[in-house]
């Protein structure tokens, strides 16, 4: 497994991940982890997150598969870096307002908060990787980089 390789399988990863947390908020299963319900809108729960929440999860986790999938190379790496100081934003915003000043149904509880700074430290930490690894293209001149095909 080549550096580029662990940023891929993280954000495929973390983007399943994220899109099952949200799609399980929306439906209100009720997954029960030792008589603690693991996703729903109850305060106790162990990610305590809404409709609104889950739909944006499941768009984030949506946006994390598309990235570990369909780039590569320096690309990967850099929109891995920017996931997760995306991740870092939203810790800071959950941490500043749990309910984000009334825009969501439920409010975010710590495992909300834990998860996204999860996330984003070990997004940083692989589009660091990545991107260490990934070859840098040389300024050949006005509109030409080095090894790229030429119109």
């Amino acid at each position: 497994m080549t550096r580029s390789d662990i940023a891929k399988w993280w954000m495929t990863l973390i983007g399943l991940l994220m899109a099952g947390i949200g799609v399980l908020a929306m439906i209100d299963r009720r997954l029960i982890v030792s008589d603690r319900q693991l996703v729903g809108r109850q305060s106790d729960a162990i990610l305590s997150i809404g409709d609104t929440h889950g739909a944006f999860l499941v768009g984030a986790g949506l946006l994390a598969i598309l990235i570990g999938l369909a780039l590569w190379g320096r690309m990967r790496a850099t929109a891995t870096l920017g996931y997760g100081i995306l991740a870092l934003v939203g810790f800071a915003l959950v941490m500043a307002s749990t309910d984000l000043w009334g825009r969501l149904d439920v409010p975010a509880n710590n495992g909300v908060q834990i998860l996204y700074l999860a996330i984003g430290v070990i997004s940083l930490a692989a589009g660091a990787l990545a991107s260490s690894a990934a070859p840098r293209e040389r300024y050949s001149g006005p509109g030409l980089i080095h090894g790229a095909p030429t119109r």
